[in-house]
């Protein structure tokens, strides 16, 4: 169960951020980065954006209980037009159902829901590389930097206002208005991969590592060299482990 943002202090909110900005999703990026920097070739950045990928579904599902609750107060507050521009043209635009959302990251599909016309496994490498350097550029991983500095700056006064949802007129501290600058990054993000379909498993049996691993283990089964062990003695091992 998601935590309750409206009873959050303000300590328990850093603490939330903290596991956030954490998020493995952001070492991945840094790695992609310095692969795009050295020039790498497409299997490497491949390797590497499978790392990402499943690092961004991670974010997610840290995040998508929130989204109500979130656009609630971007919605209800002042002082946060620009904030309120960008979650219209985000629902406006929107091609998925918060189901299909969580489908897509699955490798799935929800009924209902437009299938992406961009297949991912089937990019050249200069259109592979152009995704990641588009993705590894977007505006989710300065917002990041800019939490991460107010978090760490103690001249900084946030008090201790929760963030809740109270209504038009009610104050914000500098820091909750950056976390929701940062969730309405990662709705831009996630919408932005409504177009590509991609699964981290698609184009394994491709690999040469994958191939070669696949033709041994045949190789071993058909030669009579894979050991076959009985329930008995499988059920024993692993009451013993």
């Amino acid at each position: 169960m998601a935590t309750d943002l409206t009873e959050l202090t303000h300590t328990q909110f850093c603490a939330l951020l903290e596991s956030i900005v954490n998020n493995r999703f952001f070492d991945s990026r840094r790695c992609l980065t310095t692969l795009l920097a050295e020039n790498a070739d497409k299997n490497a950045l491949q390797e590497e954006f499978r790392e990402f990928f499943e690092g961004y579904c991670g974010l997610a599902f840290s995040l998508e209980d929130y989204e109500d609750t979130l656009l609630s107060i971007v919605k209800t507050h002042d002082g946060l037009d620009l904030l309120k521009y960008r979650v219209k043209t985000v629902e406006a635009n929107r091609k998925t159902s918060p189901l299909g959302r969580k489908a897509r990251r699955e490798g799935m599909a929800a009924i209902g829901d437009p299938l992406p016309k961009k297949k991912v496994v089937l990019f050249s490498a200069d259109e592979f590389r152009e995704l990641i350097q588009t993705l590894a550029n977007s505006p989710l991983f300065a917002s990041r930097d800019r939490m991460i500095k107010l978090m760490k700056d103690k001249t900084v006064e946030y008090g201790n206002l929760p963030l809740q949802a109270q209504g038009i007129g009610s104050p914000l501290s500098l820091l909750h208005v950056a976390f929701l600058d940062f969730f309405l990054c990662y709705l831009e993000f996630e919408q932005f991969l409504e177009d590509y379909d991609y699964d981290p498993d698609d184009g394994l049996e491709l690999q040469p590592e994958f191939a070669e691993e696949l033709d041994r283990r045949v190789a071993e089964f058909e030669a009579d060299k894979v050991e076959m062990v009985p329930f008995e003695d499988a059920f024993r091992e692993l009451e013993n482990n």
